[in-house]
């Protein structure tokens, strides 16, 4: 992925300093949105890969996610969350392009990863433009929480981004899985995760509540 980054700024070095303004700016305000909506100290958030209709995994996606994570913990009042192990059962999920993270998915995919609030979002491509959404989901309750809607430049560097897919983190040994030591009822919850990804399959617009 380094190697790849690399190419792609000797490819098209102004155009990756260009997008990084607003592509920050854009992280910032989806950050500060969603702190807002997150009331209790000590709650921890899940931030998952964006989706997109052109990349199941692309290196924006998850470099959105990423840097969401890295601004959202900064805050005093979030509590330290492994942002490996949530994208290690995002990949897990083997979640499709049409799959729409809703109520339901967003509240299993918050209690396998322990967290208090899961944080999801799209990547739309339209024309020359970006479309960045982005929804908080409260993992008690499955309510949304927060909405954030932006739109940035879709440059060449951006676009050759959404196509490029990143490289999946392999398994460790079984027995130094996270869950086993950072979520209780760990069986209960492999239970539920199996039930998550028979609901993905069976639904994978997650119908009950369209994302957009």
């Amino acid at each position: 992925m380094k190697l790849f980054a690399a190419l792609v700024l000797a490819a098209f070095p102004w155009q990756v300093f260009a997008a990084q303004g607003p592509l920050d700016k854009t992280i910032q305000t989806i950050s500060k949105q969603s702190l807002k909506a997150v009331k209790a100290k000590d709650a921890a958030v899940a931030v998952l890969p964006f989706l997109s209709l052109e990349s199941e995994r692309s290196v924006l996606n998850k470099q959105i996610a990423e840097n969401l994570t890295v601004e959202i913990q900064q805050s005093k009042k979030i509590k330290p969350h492994d942002s490996d192990f949530t994208f290690k059962l995002f990949d897990h999920l083997n979640l499709s392009k049409s799959t729409i993270i809703g109520p339901r998915i967003a509240q299993l995919i918050g209690r396998l990863c322990g967290t208090d609030f899961v944080l999801t979002g799209t990547i739309q491509r339209a024309g020359e433009k970006l479309r960045i959404d982005s929804k908080l989901y409260r993992t008690e309750t499955a309510k949304v929480e927060k909405v954030t809607e932006s739109e940035i430049s879709a440059n060449p560097a951006l676009a050759e981004l959404l196509k490029q897919p990143y490289v999946t983190v392999p398994d460790g040994p079984a027995d130094k899985d996270p869950r086993k030591q950072a979520v209780p009822d760990f069986v209960k919850l492999m239970d539920e995760h199996s039930q998550l990804q028979n609901e993905i399959e069976r639904n994978p617009g997650d119908a009950s509540a369209p994302f957009l």
